[in-house]
């Protein structure tokens, strides 16, 4: 996926868009919105807390 359908999706600017720190994935890296992991990675990680 490219960083401007990145962008749609994650609800941020393309400039946001930034490589998911643990699967280098794309997540809103930048910005007031910043989270260093990805969607995908942290229902991962809430799936294992369980």
């Amino acid at each position: 996926m490219d960083r401007a359908s990145a962008a749609i999706v994650l609800g941020c600017t393309p400039r946001q868009v930034g490589p998911c720190a643990r699967c280098r994935g794309l997540t809103v890296r930048y910005g007031q919105q910043a989270q260093p992991i990805c969607p995908a990675c942290k229902a991962e990680e809430k799936r294992i807390e369980r």
